[in-house]
């Protein structure tokens, strides 16, 4: 019984380190333009391929081996899709502090390098850490975002309905686009096959697809997000749920990494995202 709970535990924090891995800057503010223009059928047409094609990878491909030998057939596109990750958050991190935070209060982050260098270093020290803390470390940014959520439970979704600012039709013509990038870029991610590697098991991403179904109801609780009304535990969570996507994704092309330490100066480029 021991070993069975053991297994299981790792396996669950293994889920959970993989769907907050996979709470991209998308993730954490496309529902909210969704919400904002569309109610709740924008979240839904996101929310639905996203979830779908975050536990298809590892319902899917099911095994350690299958996913090693995936990552070794395609490591050069997935290097560039990790760069690619990276260097999106960093121009996502600027855009959050030349938008959100005002100029007013004058904070060294309103300008649009310091909050995306800053988060990119200490996502590269936290990269150093050792595998076996990693499940924790995603369970802990995991529960920060739940807390969030149970934060803003009774005021964050008021007024939500299933209109919004645009004609409601408009949504259709977004569902081939996100259909097709959720179910797709999945297969590219490294934190996913870390995750399926460390646990073996597809049973790992049955939890990990109802875990991050929640993170996005966690945007949904802060969807009327506007430079007006950003808050503390908002900006809180945006920086450091992108820092930690950040970091899971430099650990996977180290020495250590599902790809291998292949990227050397490649890691760099994402510093020029905010330019």
């Amino acid at each position: 019984m021991s070993g069975a709970f053991t297994t299981g535990l790792r396996n669950t924090g293994w889920a959970l380190y993989g769907a907050s891995a996979w709470v991209w800057c998308i993730g954490m503010f496309l529902p909210v333009l969704l919400l904002q223009w569309y109610g709740w059928s924008g979240f839904l047409i996101v929310s639905i391929p996203n979830v779908l094609g975050a536990m298809g990878v590892g319902l899917l491909l099911a095994r350690r081996q299958s996913s090693e030998a995936f990552c070794t057939r395609h490591a050069g596109m997935m290097r560039f899709f990790i760069i690619a990750t990276i260097t999106f958050h960093t121009l996502f991190l600027a855009i959050v502090g030349r938008w959100l935070l005002p100029e007013s209060a004058g904070l060294p982050f309103t300008n649009f390098l310091v909050l995306p260098a800053c988060a990119w270093m200490v996502a590269w020290l936290l990269a150093m850490l050792p595998r076996a803390a990693w499940p924790w470390l995603g369970t802990l940014v995991w529960l920060s975002a739940v807390a969030l959520l149970w934060h803003r439970w009774d005021h964050g979704m008021d007024n939500l309905s299933w209109s919004g600012d645009r004609p409601g039709v408009n949504v259709l013509w977004y569902a081939p686009i996100f259909c097709l990038g959720f179910l797709l870029c999945p297969w590219l991610d490294g934190p996913f096959h870390r995750a399926l590697q460390a646990t073996d098991s597809r049973w790992t991403f049955l939890l990990l697809g109802p875990a991050f179904l929640l993170m996005l109801f966690v945007t949904a609780s802060y969807w009327t997000l506007r430079p007006d009304t950003l808050l503390i535990p908002v900006f809180a969570h945006l920086v450091t749920q992108a820092v930690f996507t950040m970091a899971a994704n430099i650990r996977e092309v180290s020495a250590e990494g599902v790809v291998g330490g292949k990227a050397g100066f490649m890691l760099l480029v994402p510093l020029l995202g905010p330019l």
